[in-house]
């Protein structure tokens, strides 16, 4: 094996791109054929001298500009090697299928696939450019000492002037973020590998711009430092203009529409907040956040108020505000002026409402029920499956509260109003029949004397009954009608108190005056007496149909006594049976009734006569109470 000195520059970048790496130096040779052995040795000093001639001579390579060695482990050189690497920036670089093109022009990453462009100046001893027609390369990239890939054979790659020029087809998987470099081996003319290895900058690296995956991806990515805010801009290239943003200023994301006009953004500077524009005018549409409160002086602290989220209409006005405080849940719905109109509260379940609230069959169906507001108050109103009004409850201003209960064709049916105008200030229950005429009046105030008072009006509407609570100013209540009927009872009674005397008195048992005590009664035990007084009313089924007394004087009682009417009586038919028609008179057997046989003896003591018969002993006879 002997050891020969080569001259040799080479070019390596992108396919496509506009820098490429320039080498310039002695390289050891190793094997290489007798050809090649009479190749002029070039010393380390006119190495880089003569380099840069070719390169000037060729016109391909700017000047030359120094970035320093390359890492110790990617040399592979003999101690006493002094390598010099050195890069050119050239104006021209050339895909596969393109040619030369302007580097301004080139894009990172061309479809002509994943290509390093190598060109190389082959010089003999003396410098000269080699003669060969051909030669054939093999291309390696290495990590240090590990090979990371090829080799790459690159056959017949033809020699112009002693240039070599051509595309090296590699991986991108290759180009993971860590130091690579370039291993060149001349096969033919056998010369062996050219070292020390090419250091690859940050060009290659473009390959795996065709692909974004987890692997490509640092598990943290940072945009800007403690000094430079952070910001990424994504472009829309149809509208040219920045379709999306992502500011660390701001704590924002935002999204832009084609005029450019933000349309989304979601922030965080204070609290988290997500804010939409609307088409009309890019006016806020809705925001929704998380908003906290500064307060508390000279203390201050944040106060969270829980979530938010508020509706505008098509000019930015405020109609929708919906929250979730501490103390409970709440919405608010805003009309045309930006006044609140409606609010629901959690705390406390409450529901307030300005203007109208409607309960419908569906949404844009009839109304079922409404709430609203008038001048004059509140207003409830319900409606019928055929829209009919049922019942309207609310205020009449000054006049007090109201209520309307309408019939089933519609017609009112009754009025409850809370401070009936001309009734000074009393409530008032209007009843109407079937023609809509008021018939029933339920009055809590009559006029002056402020009692109350009910008024029944017949088909023609003349008052026919008043059940009066004050007849007159300071009188007794009264009731005035035409015709009274009593359907619950068959007598006449007065209210008596009734002494033991004569016995403990039960009903149907005839009694007398107590001489006594003056206004009460006892139990009846002797014939034809003439303080008989009456019967004790209620037995046989028979109850008092009218009972009179005053309170709070002798003329009241704890017991009815029949004084006319028919009431069922105890009789004694021992002597004499008793028949309808007859007489009837006390007797010896107390509280008991019988036959009248002597009449001289009757006149003043006779009680009534008899409805129905009792032919022997004693019971039960229906008798027609009249006292003589």
């Amino acid at each position: 094996m002997m050891n020969q000195r080569l001259g040799w520059t080479a070019l390596v970048g992108v396919a496509g791109a506009a820098v490429f790496l320039a080498l310039s130096g002695q390289r050891e040779v190793l094997a290489m054929a007798p050809a090649q052995q009479e190749l002029e040795e070039v010393s380390e000093q006119e190495a880089p001298q003569r380099a840069d001639e070719r390169f000037d001579a060729e016109q391909s390579l700017s000047e030359v500009i120094s970035l320093g060695e390359p890492e110790e482990e990617a040399i592979d050189a003999p101690a006493d090697v002094e390598p010099l690497v050195v890069v050119r920036e050239t104006h021209q670089s050339q895909s596969e299928d393109e040619g030369v093109i302007a580097a301004a022009q080139a894009p990172i990453l061309v479809s002509a696939s994943s290509k390093l462009s190598f060109q190389a100046l082959l010089t003999d001893g003396a410098g000269d450019p080699l003669t060969v027609a051909t030669v054939d390369l093999e291309f390696r990239i290495w990590r240090g000492a590990a090979l990371v890939e090829g080799p790459i054979a690159m056959n017949r790659v033809p020699v112009t002037n002693g240039v070599v020029d051509t595309l090296v087809p590699v991986s991108g998987d290759s180009f993971n973020g860590g130091s690579r470099q370039l291993g060149v081996t001349l096969v033919s003319p056998a010369s062996g590998e050219l070292l020390p290895r090419i250091q690859l900058g940050a060009v290659p690296y473009a390959f795996r711009v065709d692909r974004v995956a987890s692997q490509e991806l640092d598990d943290e990515i940072e945009l800007g430092d403690a000094t430079v805010d952070g910001n990424l801009k994504v472009w829309d290239n149809s509208s040219n203009a920045v379709s999306i943003e992502l500011d660390g200023a701001s704590a924002a994301i935002s999204t832009y529409g084609s005029d450019g006009l933000e349309q989304a953004r979601l922030h965080g500077s204070t609290w988290g907040e997500l804010v939409l524009h609307d088409r009309n005018g890019n006016d806020v549409g809705a925001v929704l956040g998380a908003p906290a409160i500064f307060f508390g002086f000279p203390n201050p602290t944040w106060s969270d108020l829980g979530g938010r989220l508020t509706l505008n209409d098509g000019a930015g006005s405020l109609r929708a505000l919906m929250s979730a405080p501490s103390t409970g849940g709440s919405l608010q719905l805003y009309d045309s002026a930006a006044g609140a109109s409606l609010q629901l509260t959690g705390a406390g379940g409450v529901a307030n409402a300005e203007g109208s609230f409607n309960v419908v069959d569906a949404l844009g169906g009839a109304n079922r029920a409404r709430i609203y507001k008038t001048g004059s108050g509140g207003r409830f109103i319900t409606y019928d499956e055929t829209d009919l009004k049922t019942a309207w409850l609310g205020s009449s201003g000054a006049a007090g509260g109201f209520l309307e209960i309408y019939q089933k064709d519609g017609g009112l049916g009754m009025i409850v109003d809370g401070d009936a105008t001309g009734n000074d200030g009393g409530g008032r229950v209007t009843v109407y029949n079937a023609a809509a005429l008021a018939t029933v009046y339920l009055e809590g105030a009559e006029g002056s004397q402020n009692s109350g008072q009910i008024r029944l009006r017949n088909s023609s509407g003349s008052t026919t009954i008043t059940l009066d609570a004050e007849n007159g100013n300071g009188g007794n209540g009264r009731v005035i009608t035409h015709e009274l009927q009593i359907t619950g009872g068959a007598d006449l009674s007065e209210q008596f108190d009734i002494s033991a005397a004569g016995g403990e008195a039960k009903p149907g048992m005839v009694v007398s005056i107590d001489p006594t005590r003056p206004g009460q009664l006892k139990v009846s035990g002797k014939a034809y007496d003439r303080t008989v007084a009456g019967v004790v009313s209620g037995a046989g089924g028979v109850k008092t149909g009218m009972l009179m007394g005053q309170d709070g004087s002798e003329a009241n009682g704890a017991t009815p006594v029949a004084l006319s009417g028919r009431v069922y009586t105890w009789c004694d038919a021992s002597t004499d049976p008793i028949q309808p028609g007859d007489l009837l008179t006390s007797s010896d057997t107390a509280g008991h009734a019988m036959k009248v046989n002597d009449f001289s003896r009757s006149q003043g003591a006779i009680i009534g006569k008899a409805m129905t018969s009792l032919e022997s002993g004693r019971g039960l006879v229906l008798v027609l109470v009249s006292l003589q």
